[in-house]
């Protein structure tokens, strides 16, 4: 098994809408021309953060109210999810940052992934 490269890290209070930057365009998002992004969201990084406090407990409940208002106005949804055991090659920068990266463990890798947001399908 791999050791863990990413620090424990302590927790804190998600921001809120006051502690956010204001908004510099006024723009209207097109559902037909829009597409949610839900990038690793895998066992594997929130492992660095205790599972019952902030920002964990608000950061998945807002991935899942973003995710259900994009399936209800129709607008796609995807995930990304780094594969376990990647080739040295493959992985190149990341090594140099954080070390191997995630075993060949799928409790860390995909089905943590749709455990934790109670997803519906996953194609990799």
């Amino acid at each position: 098994m791999k050791t863990m490269a990413i620090p424990t890290i302590p927790a804190y209070p998600m921001p809120s809408t006051q502690d956010l930057p204001e908004n510099k365009v006024n723009w209207i998002p097109d559902p037909k021309r829009a597409v949610l992004l839900i990038h690793d969201m895998q066992q594997y990084f929130l492992n660095a953060f205790q599972q019952d406090t902030s920002p964990i407990t608000e950061l998945v409940q807002h991935i899942q109210q973003l995710r259900d208002t994009c399936n209800e106005l129709g607008i796609p949804v995807v995930y990304t999810a780094q594969p376990g055991d990647q080739d040295p090659k493959d992985r190149a920068l990341l090594t140099d940052f954080w070390g191997p990266g995630l075993g060949d463990d799928e409790a860390l890798t995909k089905k943590s992934l749709i455990s934790l947001l109670h997803l519906r399908q996953i194609q990799c």
